[in-house]
């Protein structure tokens, strides 16, 4: 008798205990497919949106520690922007394929297909990496358990694939919407102006502006007064001074920076600049002529000596010296004002409802 009543009481147990777990199972699966957003018809699920949402969570926090890194910013992500972030993408996709599909932009031939996979396939390695990162990061993992993992997070050959469609879709729209988009002077002096405000506003708040922008080849809209280039020769802190002053002696019995054998660089500076070092420049802006020397002057890395080169007069462009460098650039902001004008539209005319407190 208490055998039995011991079973009895053992299978109540397992039978209850099955209970309690179907119906968390049960409730789980019912919160995961909860709808969260609705755009004309189309819904998403709890699942498919906080599949997205991790993965961009992931990957703005990976950037957000990358640029602490370098003390661009805090380390923090703000995750409310995240997750309007994931619904925008989840809207915009969704009014895109419909809108593509009622224009027949949706068919691709073979070769088309090809490219679409060939990138499908780049983009699926990528984000299978990110979950190996995001969830195995120092684990061996096995492909089949990193297989699950992205299944779980999303990351399917098939989604690389939506994707990649879904770009060349984008790019089918985007010339749909810009199709009668022309530049005219009206707009290119607008862009120019915009472009010569900006850079004076740059120049006028960093000393080091103009050098940066001159070293990173950037076209100069506007150039401010006040600047000179110099022509550095460098060591390094194993170079011993005596070296360097050897090298002052040639340049003072006539020899050019170009012919002693080292690196020469170039600098644009005026007062106040930093860069290539703070003494070199004062050193270099006290110079009265064009092509005297400063002394050896010793710098964080070393030693240096500037050889002041020239002035660099004010001058802003014209939109004859401009047009060539602003039209490309123009023309591609206006394509892409007319096709976010469009997808305005198309998100107006959709039926969209958003629930993102059924995430809580």
């Amino acid at each position: 008798m208490k055998k039995k009543s011991l079973f009895i009481l053992l299978l109540a147990a397992v039978l209850l205990l099955s209970g309690c777990s179907s119906l968390v199972l049960r409730d789980s699966a019912v919160d995961a497919a909860q709808t969260i957003l609705t755009v004309g018809g189309e819904h998403i699920t709890k699942q498919t949106f906080m599949n997205l949402y991790n993965y961009n969570l992931y990957s703005e926090q990976q950037y957000a520690q990358l640029m602490a890194q370098f003390g661009l910013s805090d380390g923090s992500v703000d995750t409310a922007s995240v997750m309007q972030n994931t619904a925008q993408s989840f809207i915009t996709t969704i009014i895109t394929r419909k809108k593509a599909a009622e224009l027949g932009l949706d068919q691709f031939t073979d070769a088309e297909r090809a490219e679409i996979d060939a990138a499908a396939q780049a983009q699926y390695e990528e984000d299978l990496q990110t979950v190996k990162d995001l969830y195995f990061s120092g684990v061996d993992a096995t492909d089949e358990e990193l297989a699950a993992a992205a299944v779980n997070q999303g990351v399917t050959l098939d989604s690389a694939r939506s994707s990649a469609e879904m770009n060349r879709i984008n790019e089918r729209l985007k010339e749909y919407a810009a199709q009668d988009v022309t530049v005219d002077d009206a707009m290119l002096q607008a862009a120019l102006d915009e472009q010569i405000e900006s850079q004076k506003t740059r120049f006028e708040s960093n000393a080091n502006a103009l050098n940066t922008a001159v070293n990173a080849g950037d076209t100069l809209y506007y150039t401010p007064a006040g600047y000179r280039t110099i022509r550095v020769i460098e060591s390094t802190a194993d170079t011993a001074e005596d070296e360097m002053r050897a090298l002052a002696g040639r340049i003072a019995q006539g020899e050019a920076l170009d012919s002693l054998g080292v690196d020469v660089k170039q600098y644009t500076v005026r007062e106040g600049t930093t860069t290539p070092n703070p003494d070199l420049v004062t050193a270099a802006m006290a110079l009265a002529e064009k092509g005297s020397v400063t002394e050896v002057t010793q710098t964080t890395a070393g030693y240096a000596i500037a050889e002041y080169t020239d002035d660099v007069a004010e001058a802003t462009m014209t939109l004859a010296e401009a047009r060539d460098s602003l039209y490309d650039e123009t023309l591609e902001n206006a394509r892409t004002e007319a096709y976010n004008a469009a997808m305005t539209d198309w998100a107006n005319a959709a039926d969209i409802q958003l629930f993102l407190d059924r995430l809580n």
